[in-house]
C-alpha cells in the first residue's frame, strides 16, 4: 500500500484512487493507468513496465478496504520464488499529456509485512535520495545509488494502518517527473497468494 503524502508543507499531499486504463490491456504489460487529480493540478500515469519471476495482477487498486487515498494494488506471488512487478508513476499536467516536475514527494509504503509464516513483501523505487524506516519496523532496507528496496520479516501486522509503524517505509524523492516502482513478495511457501502492496 503506497501513499504518496508528506507531513508537512514541504510535500505535496496526493491521493490515488478510481484509476481509468488509458492505453493497452487491462493487467499486462505497457497497461497505463490514469489517476486524476492526485494533488492540485496534477494527474499520475501509472504503467504496468513488467512482471518478474510470473507475478501478475490480481486488482490494480483496490477500492473497497485498506487505506482509500492510497494506491493499493493486488499482486499475485507465485509460490517458491521471488517475484514482483515494475512499475511506472509520471505526473502530469491535469487534463494533459505533459509531464510535470515535482521538487519534493514522499512515498509512504504502509502495510509492508508478511503473512505470518514463509512470506515476506517487498517494495522499492528508483530515483530514490533518502529514506526513512519508521520506529520500530521490522522492514530490511537495501540502498545502493538511487535504488532503495525494502524486504519486511515474516511477521503479519494486523489491518491497513497509519500507525501500525514497524509495517511502514518511507522514501524521498527530489525533482522527479517519474518513479519507478516495484511491488512483491518472497513467498517460500508452495502455493500462489494474493497480496495487497
Amino acid at each position: 500500500k503506497s501513499s504518496v503524502a508528506g507531513s508537512s508543507h514541504l510535500y505535496p499531499d496526493m491521493s490515488f484512487n478510481n484509476p481509468v486504463l488509458i492505453s493497452g490491456t487491462d493487467g499486462h504489460v505497457n497497461a497505463v493507468y490514469k489517476f486524476s487529480t492526485v494533488s492540485s493540478g496534477i494527474d499520475a500515469h501509472v504503467k504496468i513496465v513488467s512482471f518478474y519471476n510470473g507475478a501478475s495482477v490480481s486488482t490494480i487498486d483496490n477500492l473497497s478496504g485498506g487505506y482509500y487515498d492510497a494506491w493499493q494494488p493486488f499482486i499475485n506471488s507465485p509460490g517458491n520464488c521471488t517475484s514482483w512487478i515494475n512499475w511506472n508513476i509520471t505526473f502530469k499536467v491535469a487534463g494533459t499529456n505533459k509531464d510535470t516536475m515535482l521538487t519534493r514527494v514522499a512515498a509512504t509504503a504502509i502495510d509492508v509485512d508478511g503473512d505470518g509464516g514463509s512470506l515476506r513483501e517487498i517494495v522499492g523505487a528508483h530515483k530514490v535520495s533518502t529514506y526513512s524506516a519508521m520506529a520500530g519496523a521490522q522492514v530490511t532496507v537495501t540502498f545502493r545509488n538511487d535504488s532503495c528496496v525494502a524486504t519486511s520479516s515474516t511477521n503479519n501486522v494486523a489491518n491497513i494502518d497509519t500507525n501500525r509503524t514497524q509495517a511502514m517505509f518511507m522514501k524521498i524523492f527530489n525533482n522527479v517527473s517519474s518513479i519507478n516502482y516495484r511491488t512483491g513478495a518472497v513467498n517460500g511457501a508452495g502455493g500462489v497468494q494474493i497480496r495487497q502492496n
